[in-house]
């Protein structure tokens, strides 16, 4: 029988080594601790803060147009509900202005919390369709410079927050995403024929007496990122790549032969890129799309929730671009940050200046709705 014997070696540590580890051990526990607790109490300082109204005082502004104003002889025989994207336009601009403000950044917002918001909404209650800008107080100023020289007949004037809710109604509401990655572009206005807003006024106006609704656009500057990943996926699929693959980044495949694979890319999807191309060389807000509704009954608020929904799809490309999807939230978190304007990061997408043109803009003064609240009415 063979016998194996094995030698062991002892592998000593000497006292000063043990202490330094030791002490390495202590230090990183330290800082771990101090970490957690910095986090914690920075969680309790959020809350704390959200329970209170946010970062920084907001006011309300309610815009009104004039809906009748000088015009040409021959331009008052045109038709009131006759639509022109130049109008649309105008919002256009007013968002490039804001998307080209800093984000805020450093100790004191990651601290604090971002104060950088505002709020776009439109308003059904009562029978009549408000607009409202809401903006931290430092930046009302700007708001209402830039929103004149766009729109001359326009007075945006501080107002008393709104209240939707009755006392023993029904609420329900509901967060719009993004379907595919942000980068891929909606269809705009500028590829509609209509005024896409009209869907949305047109539905608010029939909202009933004791019911309300609210379509609410919250903005926030953002990074170059999404710019940054949309660049990529355009390189890849130009590359060769499939569209699946490049929008995980992913470049295109080897064959067996070990050289990449080559794949034209198809008149539509040429297409497409052209639009991706079109909507990374415009800025971008970050935003949450919250639409609201009070009723009643649950089946009267379910019935103007979904009729809101709705008009969304108008702007769905299904294969070859992005799409809106609803998301429902517990409403214990949802109304707060729907009264107060807080912005959800998780509930966030990225739109560019010209999708949120065709989100919300000021009523056209020739648009022949009697129940927006117009400055002359």
């Amino acid at each position: 029988m063979t016998s194996f014997s094995i030698n062991t070696v002892e592998i000593g540590v000497s006292p000063e080594i043990s202490g330094l580890l030791f002490i390495a051990l202590v230090v990183a526990a330290v800082v771990i601790g101090v970490v957690a607790v910095v986090f914690i109490a920075r969680a309790f300082h959020l809350f704390s803060h959200k329970k209170e109204g946010g970062i920084g005082q907001l006011a309300v502004l309610r815009l009104r147009i004039a809906r009748f104003h000088a015009k040409k002889q021959e331009e008052q025989k045109v038709k009131e509900s006759r639509y022109t994207q130049e109008e649309v336009g105008l919002a256009e601009t007013l968002f490039a202005v804001l998307g080209g403000i800093k984000r805020e950044k450093g100790f004191k917002a990651w601290w604090h919390g971002r104060g950088d918001r505002m709020s776009f909404e439109i308003v059904a209650k009562g029978g009549v369709i408000y607009f409202f800008v809401v903006v931290p107080e430092e930046m009302k100023e700007l708001i209402v410079q830039q929103v004149n020289a766009q729109y001359p007949t326009a007075e945006l004037a501080e107002a008393d927050d709104y209240n939707i809710f009755l006392p023993t109604g029904k609420i329900l509401g509901a967060h719009l995403f993004l379907k595919r990655n942000c980068f891929l572009p909606l269809k705009t206005y500028r590829q509609m024929e209509t005024d896409p807003q009209s869907s949305f006024l047109n539905t608010l106006a029939k909202v009933r007496d004791g019911e309300a609704a609210a379509l609410q656009i919250l903005l926030r500057p953002t990074g170059t990122k999404w710019k940054k990943n949309g660049k990529k996926f355009v390189e890849a699929m130009l590359a060769g790549a499939k569209m699946k693959d490049a929008m995980k980044g992913k470049k295109p495949g080897k064959n067996k032969e070990g050289s990449a694979e080559v794949r034209r890319t198809t008149s539509r999807e040429e297409e497409m890129l052209k639009q991706v191309e079109e909507k990374l060389s415009k800025a971008g807000l970050e935003a949450n799309v919250r639409v609201i509704a009070s009723a009643p009954s649950l089946v009267a608020a379910q019935s103007v929730l979904n009729n809101l929904l709705n008009c969304f799809s108008q702007f769905n490309v299904y294969e070859y671009g992005n799409s809106f999807e609803k998301h429902t939230e517990r409403l214990g978190k949802f109304v707060p940050d729907f009264i107060h304007r807080h912005f959800s990061r998780g509930n966030s997408v990225i739109l560019s200046v010209e999708e949120l043109a065709g989100l919300w803009h000021p009523p056209s003064p020739d648009n022949g709705m009697i129940t927006v609240d117009w400055l002359d009415a």
